[in-house]
C-alpha cells in the first residue's frame, strides 16, 4: 500500500520513470535486432569513391532509425501481454534467422518461407544444432533483460495519454519514412530482377523486406529469374579432363552433407573415410565449390540439367520451367532404363513431378520403396537399403541401367545412424564426433554397393553441400567445398590421387562433363 501510495502522490515521478525504462527497452530491443541484421543482411552493392560516408554506413543509420522507431511504436503502445509475446517471438525469430544463415550463408527469404515451408520443419531441428552455443545464449539473455525491463516498467503507472500521443506520432514518423524510401529513394521493385534479400535488407531490415518480396516475388517473376539463371553455363573441365564415354551401367551418387575436407581426415591416426579414398586413387576427383542456395534440390538440379539453379527458392518449386535435354533423357535416348532413388517422399522439395518430367523411366521415393517391402527409419529409407534396392535392379536388368540416387541419411544433425552402425566414436557427443560416425559409415556402405556393382559400370560421386561442421583439417572458410569424383568398377581411369588444380572447379562444370560424355556440349551463354 506505501508503495502505492508514492505512486499516486507522484505522478510526474512515475510518468518520468516510466519513460525512461521504456526508452531503456527501446534502445535494447532495437540494438539486439541491428546487431542480427548486420551480422545476416550484408548488401552486396559498391559504394562510390567519392562518397563522403560509404553506402553501408547510410545504409545502416536508416535501418538503426526504423528499429528505434518501430520498437517505440510497439514499446508505447502495446498492451503489456502483447509485448510481452512479441519480445519472446522475436528472440525465438532470430534464433532461427541466424541458423539459417549460418547453415547456407544467406539471410532466410519471404519466399523460402512460402515455398519451402515443408522442409523448413523438417530442417529446424538441424539448423538448431548447428547455431554457435554462444549466439543462442546471447539471444536469450537479450530476451530475458527485456522482459526483466518490462517488468520493471509495470512497477510504475503507465501515463496512458502521454504514452498513446507519444507512440502515434512515432508511428507517423515511421510510416513516413518508410513511405519515401519505398516510393523515391529504394523501391522494392528491385527484388522483382536480381536484388537480393541482403541487398534490400540492409537498408530496411527483415520485416519491410519480406513485405516487398510478398509484393513483387510471385511464381512468373521467379520463372523469368530461373530461366535467365539456365542461359549461364561453364566448362572448365574441357581442357584438364579427356573424355572416357559410358560403356556399361551408369550409377550417379549426391551423397549428402560430404565434406572435401573429411577425405583426408583422421581420428587417432585411422581415417574417416579409407575405402573411398583408395577407390578414387584410381579415377577422376576434384575438390569443387557446392551449389547450395535454397537447399541440397540445387545440387540435384545442376547435374541432372546442366544449369544453375534460380537460387532464391528450390528450383523444382518454380512453375512452368522447361526441363529439355536433361541427363535421364539423354541416357535414353542411348539405350539405358533410367531409375531415379531416393529414401525421402516425392514431395519433399516437389522432385516427383519434375523429375518426371525430366523423362526418368522409374521413380523410387519413400512411397514406392516402401510399397516395396522396404522398412522405415528415422527419417525416411536408410540410405543402405536404397544401395542395395539399386544393385539388385542392375543384377536383374536386361538393358543398360542409369541410376540417380539421392542419400539422406548423413543429413545433420548427424543422429539418423542404424543402431548397428560401424562407428568412430562409440559414446558420439559432440557435433563433430556425430559426424565423423556418419562418414564413416556412409565409407562402408557406399563401398560395399560399389562391390556389388558390375564392371565397366561408371560411378560418379558428389557431395551435395558442406557439413557446416568445423575441424582442423577443413580450415575456415566460407565456400562449401565437396568432392567430385568418377570411377569405373574394375578399371583404373586416371593413375594419381586426388587432383589438384589451380583452376577452381564448381559443379555446373562437373555436370558438363558429364553431359559430354553423352555428346552434349554446352552452347549457352558463357559464365
Amino acid at each position: 500500500m506505501a508503495g502505492n501510495e508514492h505512486l499516486i502522490c507522484s505522478p510526474l515521478r512515475n510518468a518520468r520513470t516510466w519513460l525512461a525504462i521504456s526508452c531503456l527497452l527501446i534502445v535494447l530491443w532495437a540494438s539486439e535486432n541491428f546487431l542480427l541484421q548486420a551480422l545476416t543482411l550484408i548488401s552486396d552493392a559498391p559504394s562510390p569513391e567519392s562518397a563522403l560516408i560509404s553506402r553501408p554506413i547510410k545504409r545502416s543509420l536508416v535501418r538503426a532509425t526504423i528499429n528505434l522507431l518501430s520498437a517505440s511504436v510497439i514499446v508505447l503502445l502495446a498492451p503489456r501481454w502483447l509485448l510481452r509475446l512479441v519480445i519472446v517471438l522475436d528472440g525465438i525469430a532470430s534464433i532461427i534467422l541466424y541458423a539459417y544463415f549460418d547453415y547456407f550463408s544467406f539471410p532466410l527469404s519471404w519466399t523460402v518461407m512460402v515455398n519451402q515451408s515443408t522442409e523448413g520443419a523438417t530442417f529446424t531441428d538441424s539448423l538448431l544444432a548447428l547455431i554457435p552455443p554462444g549466439i543462442a545464449v546471447g539471444i536469450t539473455i537479450c530476451i530475458a533483460l527485456n522482459l526483466a525491463l518490462i517488468s520493471l516498467r509495470d512497477r510504475y503507472l503507465k501515463p496512458t495519454i502521454l504514452a498513446r500521443q507519444w507512440g502515434i506520432r512515432i508511428g507517423i514518423c515511421y510510416f513516413t519514412l518508410v513511405f519515401v524510401l519505398v516510393a523515391f529513394i529504394r523501391p522494392m521493385s528491385g527484388l522483382a530482377t536480381w536484388h537480393s534479400l541482403s541487398h534490400i535488407g540492409s537498408l530496411y531490415g527483415y520485416t519491410i523486406s519480406w513485405g516487398g518480396e510478398s509484393a513483387y516475388r510471385d511464381n512468373e517473376n521467379l520463372l523469368q529469374m530461373a530461366n535467365e539463371a539456365a542461359k549461364v553455363t561453364s566448362d572448365k573441365l574441357a581442357n584438364i579432363e579427356p573424355d572416357i564415354g559410358f560403356n556399361g551401367h551408369i550409377v550417379i551418387i549426391q551423397v549428402e552433407s560430404l565434406d572435401y575436407a573429411i577425405l583426408n581426415s583422421q581420428v587417432n591416426n585411422r581415417w574417416v573415410m579409407p575405402r573411398l579414398r583408395r577407390l578414387l586413387s584410381g579415377g577422376i576427383s576434384y575438390e569443387i565449390e557446392a551449389v547450395h542456395q535454397s537447399g541440397s534440390s540445387d545440387a540435384d538440379f545442376v547435374m541432372l540439367t546442366g544449369r544453375l539453379p534460380v537460387g532464391i527458392v528450390a528450383p523444382y518449386r518454380v512453375d512452368g520451367f522447361e526441363y529439355k535435354d536433361c541427363l535421364p533423357h539423354l541416357a535414353k535416348t542411348h539405350g539405358y532404363e533410367t531409375v531415379s532413388l531416393h529414401g525421402n517422399r516425392g514431395t519433399f522439395f516437389s522432385r516427383r513431378a519434375c523429375f518426371q518430367q525430366m523423362g526418368f523411366d522409374r521413380l523410387l521415393f519413400q512411397e514406392e520403396l516402401v510399397t516395396l517391402g522396404l522398412p522405415e527409419s528415422d527419417w525416411g529409407i536408410e540410405d543402405s537399403r536404397v544401395f542395395e534396392m539399386s544393385s539388385d535392379l542392375i543384377e536383374q536388368s536386361t538393358q543398360p541401367q542409369f541410376h540417380f540416387l539421392v542419400t539422406l541419411t548423413t543429413h545433420t544433425p548427424f543422429s539418423f545412424l542404424p543402431a548397428n552402425a560401424p562407428q568412430l566414436f562409440s559414446e558420439s557427443t559432440s557435433m563433430l564426433q556425430k559426424y565423423c560416425n556418419n562418414m564413416y559409415y556412409m565409407d562402408r556402405i557406399l563401398c560395399d554397393y560399389l562391390q556389388r556393382l558390375p564392371e565397366q559400370t561408371t560411378v560418379v560421386i558428389y557431395g551435395d553441400h558442406d557439413s557446416r561442421v568445423k575441424y582442423e583439417s577443413k580450415g575456415d572458410t566460407t565456400l562449401e567445398r565437396v568432392p567430385f569424383a568418377i570411377i569405373r568398377v574394375g578399371e583404373q581411369i586416371q593413375q594419381n590421387r586426388l587432383q589438384e588444380t589451380n583452376v577452381a572447379i564448381g559443379l555446373l562444370d562437373c555436370a558438363t562433363y558429364v553431359r559430354r560424355q553423352f555428346g552434349v556440349t554446352p552452347a549457352r551463354r558463357p559464365r
